[in-house]
């Protein structure tokens, strides 16, 4: 077991889409909902920084697994998704920061105005306005547990390299056929854990 630390640099723009609970007031109208509660669709920490879901980060390497269709040495046609959903678990959030190396906070974000399919999905007949909170250049670091002996610093380090490339964060990501949530991967270090 060890615990993987690592750094991306974005290559393209970041996009949020986390959905919000505040409800459409009386007298509101669909558009005036969305320039109000944009910001909810950014995760803050307590602090105010912007972070990536964690657990965006551990799905984003079971779809590069699937891209890459690695198989697992010694365990005959077993792929690495499995592998990846079963033996990394995420670790804290995933921190934002700019391109100046400081912590991105929302004050960071663009809320951007898009006309998109009304039921999110590609080529939908009907078109309503959407803001999408965006972060033009931006850096992130955070960890991960590899629990599997099976993946090794190595795949790990391809399988990141992989969502950095095919996949992508956020939405409007490579992998659901936009352009956004690209990253190189800068570092990434790796420490053995003693077993429980």
């Amino acid at each position: 077991m060890y615990k993987a630390t690592f750094e991306v640099r974005g290559m393209t723009d970041l996009m949020f889409g986390k959905a919000t609970s505040s409800p459409r007031r009386d007298d509101e109208t669909y558009e005036a909902h969305e320039r109000r509660v944009w910001p909810e669709k950014v995760p803050v920490t307590a602090d105010g920084q912007c972070y990536v879901n964690p657990f965006a980060v551990t799905n984003s390497l079971v779809e590069a697994a699937k891209w890459l269709k690695r198989k697992v040495p010694g365990e005959r046609g077993a792929m690495f998704g499995k592998r990846f959903q079963c033996g990394v678990s995420p670790g804290d959030k995933v921190l934002l920061f700019r391109a100046d190396g400081k912590p991105a906070t929302l004050d960071d974000i663009e809320p951007l105005m898009l006309f998109v399919p009304s039921d999110g999905k590609h080529g939908g007949p009907k078109r309503v306005e959407r803001i999408f909170p965006t972060l033009h250049e931006w850096s992130a670091k955070g960890s991960l547990l590899v629990f599997d002996g099976k993946i090794s610093q190595e795949q790990l380090h391809d399988h990141l390299v992989c969502v950095g490339q095919y996949v992508g964060w956020g939405a409007m990501r490579v992998a659901n056929g936009g352009i956004n949530g690209r990253f190189q991967v800068v570092d990434i270090i790796a420490a053995e854990l003693a077993e429980a």
